[in-house]
């Protein structure tokens, strides 16, 4: 043996040594001397990468794994790890073939069995993902993870109750992972079932905030802390805690050079929700009514294809399409970097979301909007498009963002023609009764706005409560908590998701919309108010609970907007017992919606391109994101 390499074998000794003790950067430096002396030494280029991954730097990881299989393409773990590099760069379907490889040499290797269900997750092939994640469980039924990939699976295909049962015995073991207790939580949310709620809240309260005091992401996400909490200080920790990690995996690119003022500016909107979604019919007319002496329009997708007519129109509105679903992060981000001057991410910390592009920060100005109306708390959002209502001047110290106000309100609608009623028989409403209704999702209902709804109804004997079938666990549970307070079950009347036109037109039918708290109610809200129904809302102290006040006072109704439950509750009462006092409301409302901003789409598009133009101009001219406020040119009753 020579004695370059019996050093390197010494060297490669030490290495590992030092990698099990996590000293990573001794065990590094003597991984690259190892290769120094050895260059194509595959262990060695396999936990170089493995620490590179740790250190997230995942090109580099990438390249070693990528070498390291090409040397040995018989060892399953280098596959694995490769298969790894592409899962994190979001090159899905480059993973799968490097984690089947691995499958073929090692049919029971466990971490490649959890890694394919989380890839097959990824791309939204669920009944795959639920085969490997549970041939997991078989190997190791002790697999955390695997647990939580599995639920998030199984609830996807609609199967909550089993999501639900796993869950529990996910928690139940000796030592639960925190992701685990946070989806059983949230699913308790969406079922409705709030003893579970309520016994599962201090635990996850728990964990979140050590979480944060030791500055790890925490395992609720944004969107689930914002239902059960409002306080905006902690909404901000848990957001940046999120997009904190995102930078660390997705650094930002060098900037680009000062593109030319003289040509129009291009805009870039980037959303997973350009489908058969609420983002998706707010935003419909947007994209044609731009000016396009001014603004170049180009859609960023990586929406699922249900080619349903909201999408279609959409797509043919835009003056660009770029479909970055087979992109991983870093390419989409490339592609973004040559097209885009500025870009507007519709999706924030919401489902699918694919912020790590953004996270590269490959646009000269990048706006967050629509998509939650929190901070992402980012850095890499130069501005988040608000109003006064949502974010008031205090509020700003709640935001990593330097605001744009936008007058009137911050959500756009694109309203299409609502189609007559149906009768109350064709949707088994009773003849005679008094309609209360709430079509928010169920997760956002709680016990103690369902309990208001429930003293209505027991004031009102010839009520009912119109709500959405959210899914069939909740059904069950809201029915079961009314026959607990003492009313008929049958007082409840469940509606099916129908398509947008047949919604609105059933929406007629409502006496009085009752919205949620503390998240209320967003594209729900403006549905009724454009079908004519008053809603009643509660204004709280974070910018969840209160999109329905912003909506509201858009459309000059703000003596719908309550301080508290006790004032939602009593002026749900009057109105529903004094019939001319909610008669003249409506008859205020159908004026309103032709006078006032709420439903002006063109004119909303105008304000919003002045938001665009003035944080472009301040870009050309060097200067920094400001907060500022966009001045609506035209009267309010215009």
């Amino acid at each position: 043996m020579s004695p370059s390499l019996k050093q390197a074998r010494k060297r490669f000794t030490l290495a590992v040594k030092a990698h099990e003790q996590n000293r990573l950067d001794r065990a590094q430096r003597l991984y690259q001397q190892v290769l120094s002396l050895v260059p194509n030494h595959a262990p060695s280029l396999n936990n170089l990468g493995m620490v590179y991954h740790l250190h997230h730097q995942i090109e580099k990881a990438h390249q070693c794994f990528l070498h390291a299989s090409n040397l040995d393409p018989t060892n399953a773990a280098y596959h694995n790890n490769l298969g790894n590099t592409y899962k994190l760069k979001h090159h899905l379907t480059q993973a799968l073939p490097h984690y089947l490889q691995a499958l073929k040499l090692n049919s029971n290797y466990i971490d490649v069995h959890f890694n394919l269900g989380v890839t097959y997750q990824q791309l939204n092939q669920h009944p795959s993902a639920v085969k490997h994640l549970q041939h997991t469980l078989q190997l190791n039924p002790n697999h955390q993870l695997a647990y939580y990939h599995l639920g998030i699976s199984l609830r996807a295909l609609d199967q909550l109750d089993q999501a639900l049962d796993l869950f529990h015995q996910a928690i139940s073991q000796p030592h639960p992972h925190p992701h685990n207790l946070a989806m059983m939580y949230h699913l308790c949310q969406l079922t409705c079932n709030w003893d579970q709620v309520t016994h599962l809240q201090p635990q996850l309260d728990k964990i979140t905030s050590h979480q944060l005091a030791t500055s790890q992401q925490t395992s609720e996400t944004p969107y689930i802390h914002l239902t059960h909490h409002i306080d905006p200080s902690a909404n901000l920790q848990v957001a940046t805690s999120w997009s904190t990690t995102i930078s660390s995996i997705f650094p930002p690119f060098s900037p680009t050079h000062a593109p030319s003022p003289s040509r129009p500016i291009r805009l870039g909107y980037l959303s997973y929700n350009f489908a058969e979604h609420p983002i998706a019919h707010l935003t419909n007319h947007l994209f044609s009514l731009h000016n396009r002496d001014n603004f170049h329009v180009t859609c960023l997708t990586y929406s699922p294809q249900d080619n349903s007519p909201v999408q279609k129109h959409i797509y043919q509105s835009c003056d660009q399409l770029i479909d970055l679903f087979p992109h991983d992060v870093t390419t989409a981000a490339h592609l973004i970097r040559q097209h885009i001057d500025i870009l507007i991410d519709l999706t924030h910390h919401t489902q699918g979301n694919r912020i790590a592009i953004p996270a590269h920060h490959p646009s000269p100005l990048q706006i967050s909007y629509l998509g939650l109306p929190s901070s992402s708390g980012a850095q890499f959002f130069d501005y988040f498009i608000s109003d006064s209502t949502i974010t008031s001047t205090p509020d700003s110290k709640f935001y990593t963002e330097q605001l744009i106000r936008l007058p009137h309100t911050y959500q756009i609608n694109s309203p299409p023609p609502i189609p007559p009623p149906p009768s109350r028989s064709t949707l088994h409403l009773p003849p005679g009764a008094f309609i209360f209704a709430s079509f928010n999702s169920s997760t956002k209902i709680t016990r103690s706005m369902f309990h208001q709804w429930l003293r209505l109804l027991e004031r009102l004997p010839h009520s009912i409560l119109w709500l959405l079938e959210s899914n069939s666990p909740a059904t069950k549970n809201l029915s079961q908590f009314t026959q607990n307070s003492h009313l008929k079950p049958s007082r409840l009347i469940f509606a099916p998701h129908t398509p947008k036109p047949a919604h609105l037109s059933r929406l007629q039918l409502i006496d009085l919309a009752l919205d949620t708290f503390p998240y209320t109610g967003h594209t729900t809200t403006s549905d009724c108010l454009l079908a004519t129904i008053p809603v009643i809302t509660t204004y709280g102290p974070n910018s969840t609970s209160r999109v329905s006040a912003s909506l509201l006072r858009a459309l000059g109704l703000p003596e719908l907007i309550t301080p508290t439950i006790d004032d939602y509750y009593h002026l749900a009462l009057h109105l529903a017992t004094h019939p001319q006092k909610l008669l003249a409301l409506r008859h205020k409302l159908l004026a309103h919606k032709h006078k006032f901003p709420l439903f002006d789409t063109a004119r909303f598009t105008h304000n919003l391109e002045t938001a665009y133009l003035t944080a472009w101009h301040r870009y050309l001219k060097g200067q920094p994101p400001r907060s500022f406020q966009v001045k609506d040119p035209l009267p309010l009753h215009s």
